[in-house]
């Protein structure tokens, strides 16, 4: 039986935002969680058939989400069932699908393996379907064939972000994003072709990630795919993930990135703004829907743009950092506020309408401070958390600097 021909790579894609998510009524859980995608796996392979089967076409055709969700369900779906469910059947629906065991059809990593070959040069393509190449690298070289690719590496170039050299400012952005989420590796990458190229860091762990490494290789290409928000809490022991590169080289488990999609209307995703870590974790929600909203200075980098929303590009030329415009910074106040519901939040400090907005003369304040405009028109600084002590140096601080009080609200 011949599968069904994948859908487009749009409707495909898992939708939402955690932005968004967190501006909605919030009932249902976003589709970019690992736990929603394996839902979805778990409830086409219970249906069988052309449900069973469309999502396996779509899994072949390098669909990340797809694949995450089939191989967590193949992770357990025989144990949901019982010994031997399904394991006479054939076809679309049965086990010889791939998602329940062997049969006629082989089973589905065997058939993602497979898949690669004809689509890919030779030196790509594993010589046989049972070489012992992992399938979550299966589908990442399937990426490199996928329909938006020419387009995408169009978008690349007119970017100008197709160079393998770092960026001074795309650093920069990364120190005010690693203010308000705390992740020890921050990337900025560009996903194009057979590559991933890492055009900014912000790392304190003791390995420093490669500048280019093969895009298969790379967690991002699989959040380029999906064109959403990816979340991996813990690779090793991730169904799909376990084999990645990034974990036996490097000892990167946790991963939390979002699309970079350029700003003119259906523009495709160039690469991702994203952070890793060496110890599992759950990612919060709200940190995902900071770097969301963190992708528009890092985009009107790339553009070499100021836009006036984001940025207040006067006073952030006079301070030799990044200051935001009300409309930005009244987002991350907002995300701060949902911070609070959930963990740790930074301090809000508040100066009066006729301070100035600046950067602490304070070295040790100044890599713990985002500042911008409230949309009152007062200045204001989100501050790292910190002690009683720091706080109060800060007050001080930014008072003495701007010329007018400064108060510091416990949470913002």
């Amino acid at each position: 039986m011949t599968a069904p021909a994948p859908p487009p790579p749009h409707a495909a894609a898992p939708s939402g935002s955690a932005l968004a998510w967190l501006r909605s009524d919030r009932r249902e859980p976003p589709a970019f969680l690992p736990a929603a995608q394996a839902a979805l796996a778990l409830e086409a392979w219970a249906a069988g058939g052309p449900a069973l089967a469309a999502l396996e076409a779509r899994c072949l055709a390098g669909d990340s989400a797809a694949a995450r969700g089939l191989a967590a369900v193949h992770a357990t779906a025989l144990g949901l069932s019982g010994p031997g469910a399904r394991s006479g059947e054939a076809g679309a629906g049965g086990a010889g699908s791939g998602v329940g065991g062997g049969g006629p059809r082989g089973s589905l990593r065997d058939r993602i393996l497979a898949s690669t070959r004809g689509h890919l040069p030779a030196a790509s393509a594993p010589a046989e379907p049972h070489a012992d190449l992992p399938p979550v690298i299966a589908v990442g070289l399937r990426h490199r064939t996928r329909p938006e690719e020419p387009g995408r590496h169009a978008a690349i170039e007119r970017l100008g972000a197709d160079v393998r050299e770092g960026d001074p400012l795309l650093e920069q952005v990364l120190e005010r994003v690693s203010v308000l989420v705390d992740l020890p590796l921050l990337v900025v990458s560009i996903v194009d072709g057979a590559e991933t190229v890492h055009r900014a860091f912000r790392c304190t762990l003791p390995a420093q990630a490669p500048r280019v490494v093969p895009r298969e290789a790379s967690f991002c290409t699989h959040c380029v795919a999906d064109g959403a928000p990816l979340l991996i809490a813990d690779a090793a022991v991730d169904p799909f993930f376990a084999r990645h590169p990034a974990v036996a080289a490097f000892g990167l488990v946790s991963y939390c990135g979002v699309p970079l999609r350029a700003a003119a209307p259906l523009s495709p995703i160039v690469g991702t703004l994203c952070g890793y870590d060496v110890r599992p974790r759950d990612h919060a929600i709200v940190d995902v829907a900071l770097l969301e909203v963190f992708t528009r200075r890092v985009l009107g980098v790339l553009e070499q743009r100021d836009d006036p929303a984001v940025l207040d590009a006067v006073a952030s030329a006079e301070a030799g950092v990044d200051l935001y415009a009300a409309p930005f910074f009244a987002d991350l106040v907002e995300l701060a506020r949902a911070r609070a519901e959930v963990g740790v939040a930074p301090t809000l400090l508040v100066g009066s309408s006729g301070s100035r907005l600046v950067t602490a003369p304070d070295p040790g304040l100044r890599g713990r401070l985002v500042g911008g405009w409230l949309p009152d028109g007062r200045p204001g600084w989100l501050l790292a958390p910190g002690d009683g002590a720091l706080v109060h140096a800060a007050e001080s601080a930014l008072a003495a600097a701007s010329g007018g009080p400064v108060r510091a609200f416990a949470g913002p």
